[in-house]
């Protein structure tokens, strides 16, 4: 998802009636950010962490602002709200930038991939990173949500120290890696630089014995026995040779 496409702003056409605030607290500091995510949910974060994090907020966040002459947004600094690209995705874009009379702002996107619910707790999980806490994951799913999150806002490496005290707080999820779809989560785990999803996907990719790899696996041809057809060439050579030489210990103790 490209920096900068042409958006429309875009509200829930029945939102709640009632918007949930959560506030982040940073001993000595104010909250002078105000993130509304859709209609439901109003965050109130720093802007030092977010400068700190994210190297989209660090470039967007005083883009209109360099002279300090920018508009006002109450007793809020800098307040952001919620568009949507027409194929669905959705960002948050300085609302001083935001024109009011837009003739769709009462429309919500039809295709935004899963509930708005998993969003919301998705930039939760994501803003909660900045404030060094971990979180539960929940699913494949939910893991996907806040990696996109952290590449799009820049902030992988913020996100990436999270997952490690985050496996402890999820063994649900831990317990369904090898039922999962692994090939997805071995992606992620490469995006965020995760050694414990990595090592547990390798291991259910190519630890899973089949008989055809018994029957003809070949010392002089590993190569026919397995082939996971991974998309990166050099990690498909390392699943390869890791399962072939499971494959030549367990066909040893056999005979």
């Amino acid at each position: 998802m490209p920096l900068v496409r042409k958006r429309k702003f875009e509200r829930e056409e029945d939102g709640p009636g009632t918007q949930t605030v959560h506030i982040f607290h940073l001993p000595g500091h104010k909250a002078d950010v105000k993130l509304s995510v859709f209609d439901g949910l109003e965050i109130h974060v720093h802007s030092v962490l977010l400068k700190l994090h994210s190297a989209f907020f660090r470039r967007f966040l005083d883009l209109h602002n360099k002279d300090g002459e920018g508009k006002n947004t109450g007793s809020f600094r800098y307040e952001w709200a919620t568009v949507y690209d027409d194929d669905g995705s959705w960002s948050l874009f300085d609302a001083r930038n935001i024109k009011s009379n837009n003739a769709n702002s009462n429309w919500m996107p039809r295709k935004l991939r899963d509930t708005r619910e998993a969003h919301e707790l998705a930039f939760m999980n994501f803003i909660g990173t900045f404030y060094g806490k971990s979180w539960a994951i929940k699913n494949t799913e939910a893991l996907q949500l806040v990696t996109e999150l952290a590449d799009y806002y820049c902030a992988l490496p913020v996100v990436s120290k999270s997952i490690h005290g985050s496996l402890f707080l999820s063994p649900v999820f831990c317990k369904s890696i090898f039922f999962g779809p692994t090939r997805t989560l071995l992606d992620l785990s490469l995006q965020l630089r995760s050694p414990e999803i990595f090592r547990e996907c390798m291991i259910c990719l190519v630890g899973r014995w089949q008989h055809s790899a018994h029957q003809y696996w070949t010392e002089s041809q590993p190569e026919m026995s397995y082939n996971p057809k991974l998309t990166s060439p050099k990690l498909n050579e390392l699943a390869i040779k890791l399962h072939n030489q499971i494959c030549a210990k367990v066909s040893k103790t056999q005979q």
